[in-house]
C-alpha cells in the first residue's frame, strides 16, 4: 500500500490504519509531500504578525517585559486549548503533542478556526481585558468578499428582532476604538423606518463602545472612522448577521 502524507495531522489521521497494516505484515509505502497554499498561508500569516505585534505593544506599554515570540507561542498555545485538531498527536514516536502553526495548515476551514480561536482566546482570557486592536482585524474576511456573495445576502429575509444576536454584539470590541466589554448594539439608521418612532432591524446593528455610541449620536466622524469597510455598512451588518448565524463568526 502507498500512503502519501502531506503533514503531521494527516499523519494522525492515518495513524491506526498503519499501525493495522504493518500489525498484519502488509507492506506500506510512506512518503512525505509539502501541501502548501502561499496566498492563504500568506494573509494569515500577516494577519497573525500583526496582530501579535499590537498585543506585544500592549504589554510593553502597561510595563511588562516580553518578547513578539512569547506573545506568538502563548497565543498559539491558548489557542490549542480551546480550538479542537490543532495539536497533533506524537505519542506513537513517544512525544508529547505539537501545537499547529500557520505553516502547517492545510485547508481555509482550518485557518479560519484558528483565527476563530484567537478571537475566542482574545475575549474570554482575563490577560488581554482591555486591550484595544485595530479593529478591522476582526474583521479580515471582508477582503475574500465578492459582490455576487453580496447579492446573494441581499435577497435573503433576515428578521427583524433577534435578541441573541444583541446579546453577541455588545460581547465585540467596539468597531471604531476597538476597546473590549464595553460595547453598545448600535442600529443604523433605516431609511424604511426612518420617523416612525420604529428602531431598526436587529441585524443592522454594529458594536460601539459608550464613548464612541455618544460621538456617533452626535455625529461627529461615524462614516469617516468606518472607512475600512469598503462595502455598504447595510450589507456589511447582512454579512455579519448571516456569518454569526451560520456559525463562521
Amino acid at each position: 500500500m502507498k500512503c502519501v502524507i502531506k503533514n503531521l495531522h494527516q499523519w494522525a489521521l492515518h495513524r491506526q490504519t498503519i499501525e493495522k497494516l504493518l500489525a498484519d505484515g502488509r507492506e506500506v509505502n510512506l512518503s512525505y509531500e509539502k501541501a502548501t497554499k502561499p496566498v492563504t498561508h500568506r494573509q494569515v500569516g500577516f494577519f497573525f504578525a500583526a496582530l501579535v505585534n499590537q498585543i506585544w505593544l500592549y504589554f510593553r506599554n502597561a510595563g511588562f517585559s516580553i518578547s513578539e515570540k512569547q506573545v506568538r507561542y502563548g497565543l498559539y498555545k491558548q489557542v490549542a486549548e480551546v480550538v479542537p485538531n490543532m495539536t497533533y498527536d506524537l505519542s506513537m514516536f513517544g512525544q508529547t503533542p505539537q501545537i499547529k502553526h500557520i505553516s502547517d495548515m492545510e485547508t481555509a476551514e482550518e485557518m479560519s478556526e484558528f483565527i476563530s480561536g484567537v478571537f475566542t482566546v482574545l475575549d474570554t482570557n482575563p490577560m488581554y481585558a482591555g486591550i484595544k486592536l485595530t479593529p478591522d482585524t476582526y474583521y479580515t474576511w471582508l477582503n475574500t468578499i465578492t459582490n455576487d456573495e453580496i447579492l446573494a445576502v441581499r435577497a435573503q429575509t433576515l428578521p427583524d428582532r433577534d435578541n441573541t444576536y444583541l446579546n453577541h454584539i455588545r460581547a465585540l470590541p467596539c468597531i471604531i476604538c476597538g476597546i473590549q466589554h464595553r460595547s453598545d448594539a448600535h442600529h443604523l439608521r433605516d431609511t424604511r423606518t426612518a420617523g416612525t418612532g420604529i428602531k431598526s432591524p436587529d441585524w443592522m446593528t454594529l458594536p460601539l463602545c459608550h464613548d464612541c455610541h455618544m460621538n456617533v449620536a452626535h455625529g461627529t466622524g461615524f462614516k469617516e472612522s468606518l472607512r475600512w469597510i469598503k462595502i455598504d455598512l447595510m450589507d456589511f451588518t447582512r454579512l455579519c448577521y448571516l456569518r454569526w448565524k451560520n456559525n463562521f463568526n
